[in-house]
């Protein structure tokens, strides 16, 4: 729920006007017949992921892969296992509230509140 927008002076009460953003696009969902998103933490994914890149990069990423005698998908798999967050992806400023739980992305933040409006 990227689309989700507030703004306040702290971080508690960013997270606060987060939850109260949520909660109200839950009940405006359910108001309509709509059931909420699934949290992407709680999500079944495949394991493929279809890329598309130049034919420059697809030539390394392949060249690569015969000298590390593996397949180009167990290379680019292990390339991006190991990747680090860089200076183009960083966490949001709100990792770790003073005293507080530590929040790494925005789904850490978002899946517990649309949890909340789960069906148990």
């Amino acid at each position: 729920m990227p689309f989700v927008s507030r703004r306040a002076r702290t971080a508690y009460e960013a997270v606060a006007e987060v939850e109260q953003a949520v909660d109200e696009y839950v009940t405006a969902m359910r108001t309509r017949g709509e059931d909420p998103p699934t949290p992407l933490t709680e999500r079944n994914y495949s394991g493929t992921i279809v890329v598309r890149t130049s034919p420059v990069l697809h030539a390394r990423l392949a060249i690569e892969a015969i000298e590390q005698r593996v397949s180009m998908n167990q290379w680019i798999v292990q390339k991006l296992a190991d990747r680090q967050l860089g200076s183009s992806l960083r966490p949001f400023g709100f990792d770790q509230l003073a005293g507080g739980p530590a929040i790494g992305t925005w789904s850490d933040l978002v899946a517990p509140i649309l949890r909340r409006h789960m069906p148990t």
